[in-house]
């Protein structure tokens, strides 16, 4: 019996539908996108801070600069490519945390894996017809493969034996489109979210020597969106000082000097509140509510709209945070 006339909360006997889960699986999708804007933007960002913060430097000294030997072809040098001041002991601007730029391919890697699953999810639960699911399935198994690796050798392990009964689950069992689609999305969920444990109000973990992919992948995401976030904050707060350093009696660009320093400082103060920590414990929460509520709908299913909610609003606040730019001082010599 298909579930045309599925209502919330209310299962009818062997008849489950998925279609009360699409909007808040829309904003866990629309949170992890949030994520990946984030750390993409953020990375070019801090970037564009540090030259903001160097030329700073080279137009208050009037510096005479060089290019860094590391530029040469073929040269790899212990300083990246780049201008330096060209006089014998002067301090030169400190550049961005080398460990950004060592993991940024692996931080990609896990974002794409993080979207795709979450965008899987919402293919199948959208899923309008037979072409559909069957489109949405393969690329749900393929998700929580990658998922699965991405989670290190016991995902891996665990993510080959999920692929290899996953299309017998999918395909074999003559269901109704909509049970399979829910049955499904069930499947790929709890494998994904691995035995998380509540142990206190709000506190989850994953046991010793379990598979939680999702957790897995979050607290890699915390460690390398926290460099990005990190090392925005240190040039920023140096771009701050050294807007104010010059501040005084007789300084013709006083006030617009001021206003840049002041935004800057502004956007200092964002980026110290909104913490990626925070942001990857509400996408591990809000997973685990989807887990409890595709396991039991008509008790969980609130939860999760609350927990996806909660993550999808710390996912735009720290997009916002790290992909607002820092406004371009002026280098005009104020005196």
């Amino acid at each position: 019996m298909k579930c045309f006339w599925w209502s919330a909360l209310i299962f009818i006997a062997g008849c489950s539908s998925p279609y009360q889960f699409s909007n808040d699986i829309g904003s866990f999708g629309t949170g992890a996108d949030a994520v990946s804007s984030a750390y993409i933007t953020g990375y070019r960002n801090l970037a564009n801070d540090h030259q903001t913060y160097q030329a700073l430097i080279f137009a208050d000294t009037s510096a005479k600069i060089k290019l860094a030997d590391s530029c040469a072809p073929g040269q790899v040098g212990a300083l990246p490519c780049d201008f330096m001041i060209n006089r014998q002991g002067e301090p030169q601007p400190s550049p961005p945390d080398p460990a950004v730029e060592t993991n940024r391919k692996g931080t990609l890697d896990a974002l794409k894996v993080l979207t795709d699953y979450a965008h899987a999810l919402q293919a199948v639960t959208n899923a309008a017809d037979r072409a559909a699911f069957n489109s949405a399935a393969a690329r749900l198994n393929a998700s929580v493969t990658a998922l699965g690796k991405a989670a290190g050798p016991q995902g891996a392990a665990a993510s080959a034996a999920f692929s290899a009964g996953f299309n017998i689950f999918a395909w074999v069992f003559g269901q109704a489109l909509d049970q399979q689609r829910f049955d499904t999305l069930k499947q790929a969920v709890n494998l994904a979210a691995g035995p998380e444990q509540l142990v206190a109000p709000g506190q989850w973990v994953c046991p010793e020597h379990s598979f939680c992919p999702v957790r897995s992948v979050a607290s890699g995401l915390e460690i390398l969106l926290g460099l990005v976030s990190q090392a925005r904050q240190q040039v920023l707060y140096d771009t701050t000082k050294e807007l104010i350093k010059p501040l005084g009696p007789g300084y013709k660009n006083y006030m617009p000097r001021l206003a840049t320093a002041n935004q800057t400082k502004a956007l200092l103060a964002q980026l110290e509140q909104a913490k990626p920590s925070q942001v990857t414990d509400a996408l591990v929460k809000a997973h685990n509510a989807l887990r409890d509520a595709v396991n039991d709908p008509e008790q969980s299913f609130s939860n999760f709209a609350t927990e996806v909610g909660q993550f999808a609003g710390l996912a735009e606040a720290l997009k916002n945070a790290l992909t607002t730019p820092a406004k371009t001082p002026p280098t005009t010599p104020g005196s």
